[in-house]
């Protein structure tokens, strides 16, 4: 009669006939079959019978959903291994809910069965519900559920219960070295996914997996979008000239895949070697793409502060403490008033002097207001204080009978205007001399 309950849902018996046979040998639902140690309730999950099959066999034997296999499945494992129906698997569940705290003998729990088989949203939710710090458990090869959901291209939704109930997997890297950014990159994940994996972790951008991956590499082979292109390459410039194992810079993948000229300008850009570079196949950038027109890189100016230094350094026997002049350019540099000043060397008077040309820009009643100026630091700052030239533009915002306008464009400040600074100094000279625009 055992072989008979079992040989019935292996033939798809219907429902009467099941209720049939447990009426003539009730216990036949209490046996396991030989082979994997599996009770009627296990066997017709994976024989995926239906729904009211299920019911009859849990019905008849209640205690059967926390009973294990040969293997450690319960019947839970079996209804998300064989994909049965919602209905099914939450039956199941709502009858053992302890059921996903559960691992298999190979250490899986319920939540991974549910991933591995793509379960439905729903499914996931109510597993985690169940049992929350399945998000935790790490599983075969380093992975988290997190990981595992964004292979198997779970979206928006499932991805963020997986990272609101475990953060720190985000930061979690796999025997390959993937984190999670790295996977949804090479399996081509939604734009919101890789945005809002980005997001919670930027330093991934710049982290190689086992293979030299960046996670730029990934999303160029795989054919990103340009806004997430341009994320990843903002977030690590340097990744243009990262390889990986097998000598492909960013470069070569973008002409290899196509990349629109934006990306390829932005890595050609950013590291023009690129395009002479050749891979563990001998080729070059340009060799996947022979008729690809790249056009040449554009000269990016020095940063301000790269350009300071060195005249600070042919000045150096004008200033007695060139350090804090440094640091004070530095810090009128990233002030509002300062931004678009840029250091050189001045000859006024006969003297040599760091000078400060540019526009200082401030805001009075609702209007810009820009004055073109040369700020002089003389040999003696800071006892000394500097000195400011209204440059003689053909358009200023600054009367040029202004009273504290001398004939030769030099802008006297009123004594009342102490400044201790070079960003001070400024600061006070938009405030003297912006009023009238």
């Amino acid at each position: 009669m055992v072989n008979k309950l079992h040989r019935a849902l292996k033939e798809k018996a219907t429902c009467e006939a099941i209720k049939l046979i447990l009426d003539k040998c009730p216990e036949a639902v209490t046996v396991k079959n030989i082979g994997y140690g599996e009770l009627p309730l296990h066997f017709a999950l994976e024989e995926k019978s239906c729904h009211d099959v299920i019911q009859v066999l849990l019905e008849a034997y209640p205690i059967a959903v926390q009973v294990k296999s040969k293997q450690g499945w319960l019947p839970l494992h079996y209804a998300l291994r064989y994909n049965a129906s919602d209905n099914t698997t939450l039956m199941i569940l709502k009858a053992f809910p302890r059921a996903a705290e559960s691992p298999d003998n190979e250490g899986e729990f319920p939540l991974d069965f549910a991933l591995r088989n793509n379960a439905s949203d729903d499914i996931i939710t109510e597993i985690l519900e169940a049992y929350p710090k399945a998000a935790e458990m790490k599983i075969e090869g380093d992975d988290f559920p997190l990981h595992l959901a964004i292979r198997h291209g779970y979206l928006d939704y499932v991805i963020n219960i997986l990272y609101d109930a475990y953060q720190e997997a985000i930061q979690k890297q796999n025997i390959d070295g993937c984190l999670p950014l790295h996977i949804a990159c090479d399996h081509r994940a939604s734009n919101y996914v890789i945005k809002m994996l980005f997001e919670h972790f930027p330093d991934a951008a710049k982290m190689q997996n086992q293979k030299g991956w960046l996670p730029l590499h990934l999303a160029l082979r795989h054919k990103a979008c340009d806004d997430v292109l341009k994320m990843l390459f903002t977030a690590y410039p340097k990744a243009s000239e990262v390889k990986n194992r097998y000598g492909y810079l960013p470069l070569h993948y973008a002409l290899q895949e196509n990349a629109s000229d934006d990306i390829v300008t932005m890595l050609y850009n950013e590291y023009p070697k690129a395009l002479k570079v050749k891979n563990k196949d001998g080729k070059t950038p340009l060799d996947y793409a022979p008729n690809r027109i790249v056009p040449p890189p554009v000269v990016k100016p020095a940063p301000r502060i790269d350009l300071m230094h060195p005249l600070l350094r042919q000045l150096a026997s004008v200033y007695s403490d060139p350090i804090q002049i440094s640091q004070e350019i530095l810090q009128l540099f990233n002030s509002s008033e300062g931004s678009s000043l840029t250091p050189q060397v001045s000859f006024k008077d006969h003297n040599r002097l760091l000078a400060l040309d540019g526009n200082l820009t401030v805001v009075v009643n609702e209007k810009k207001c820009s004055i073109p100026v040369e700020i002089l630091i003389p040999s003696g700052y800071p006892s000394d204080s500097p000195i400011c030239y209204l440059c003689p533009y053909p358009v200023t915002t600054i009367e040029e009978t202004h009273q504290s306008l001398g004939s030769d464009h030099k802008i006297n400040l009123p004594y009342r205007f102490i400044s201790n600074s070079l960003v001070e100094f400024v600061k006070n000279l938009v405030r003297s001399y912006c009023s009238k625009i």
